[in-house]
C-alpha cells in the first residue's frame, strides 16, 4: 500500500506521461491500445485511467464503506470518462471515491477483451477442476505467463488492489468474496 500511495502522491498529474498520450479514446478499446494511448510510465504497461483509479482508491478510499458497492454519480462518471477519452489531465481528487470506483469498474467492463483473454478464459475455468493445489498453482502460473504484458500487469495490479481493499473489510465492509463478485465479470 505504501508503494502505491507514494507513487500516487509523487506523480505529477499536470501533463501526459508521453507524447503518445491523448491520441484517442481509452474506454472501449483493446487494452494494448488503451495502454499505448495513455501509459503512465515506460516501465509499467498500465492504462492511465486504471492506474489513477487504483492509486486514488488506495490513497483516499480504502476505509470507505462499500467502496465498490455504493454507486457514485453517473453525470460525474461520464464527465471523467470524456476527459480521459480526450487525453485531458484528470484530477480524481475533485471527485468522490464512489464515482472513481464506478470509473474503474466501467473501464474494465468496457474492455472488448477480458483481462484473462477469451483464448485463455476457458482454460482458466478448467484449472479449478484440479484437486491438487500444487498442480493447480503450477498450471495457473504457466497460463498467466501466456497473457500479453498489458493484461498481466493490469491483472497483477487488480489482484493486489483487491487484496488491499479486502484487508480493510472490518471498516469498508468489502470482503474478498464481495469484491470478487463485483469485479470477476471483467476477468473472463
Amino acid at each position: 500500500r505504501k508503494l502505491i500511495t507514494s507513487v500516487y502522491q509523487d506523480r505529477v498529474p499536470d501533463k501526459p506521461a508521453s507524447a503518445a498520450a491523448s491520441k484517442g479514446p481509452v474506454f472501449g478499446v483493446p487494452l494494448e491500445t488503451a495502454v499505448h494511448r495513455s501509459r503512465v510510465n515506460d516501465h509499467l504497461p498500465l492504462c492511465r485511467v486504471f492506474q489513477d483509479s487504483v492509486m486514488f482508491i488506495e490513497t483516499f478510499a480504502l476505509p470507505r464503506e462499500g467502496i465498490y458497492r455504493v454507486p457514485g454519480f453517473r453525470a460525474k462518471l461520464n464527465e471523467i470518462k470524456q476527459q480521459y477519452n480526450k487525453g485531458d489531465v484528470v484530477k480524481l481528487t475533485n471527485y468522490d471515491p464512489e464515482t472513481v470506483g464506478m470509473l474503474l469498474k466501467l473501464w474494465l467492463r468496457e474492455l472488448p477483451e477480458p483481462l484473462l483473454t477469451r483464448q485463455l478464459g476457458a482454460q482458466f475455468e478448467g484449472v479449478l477442476q484440479y484437486e491438487d493445489t500444487e498442480q493447480r498453482t503450477a498450471i495457473l502460473c504457466a497460463m498467466l505467463r501466456q497473457l500479453p504484458p498489458e493484461h498481466y500487469a493490469t491483472l497483477a495490479w487488480l489482484c493486489l488492489h483487491i487484496n488491499h481493499v479486502s484487508s480493510h473489510e472490518k471498516i469498508n465492509k468489502m470482503t474478498l468474496s464481495n469484491l470478487i463478485i463485483i469485479l470477476s465479470p471483467t476477468l473472463l
